[in-house]
């Protein structure tokens, strides 16, 4: 079904039309405001440990 073109933009466009009123996210938007438990090893490649801190 999505695989149309154009299909999934529609889609995403028809979710976008939803939103009445865009409230803007706080600057400080990147800082979990509840407990947050992210695991992580030492030997990830994705994720090093400046991400961690």
């Amino acid at each position: 079904m999505l695989r149309e073109p154009g299909a999934l933009t529609a889609a995403l466009n028809w979710y976008r039309a939803m939103i009445v009123e865009r409230v803007p996210l706080p600057s400080h938007s990147n800082t979990a405001v509840t407990p947050t438990v992210f695991w992580w090893g030492n030997k990830d490649e994705a994720v090093g440990r400046f991400h961690v801190h």
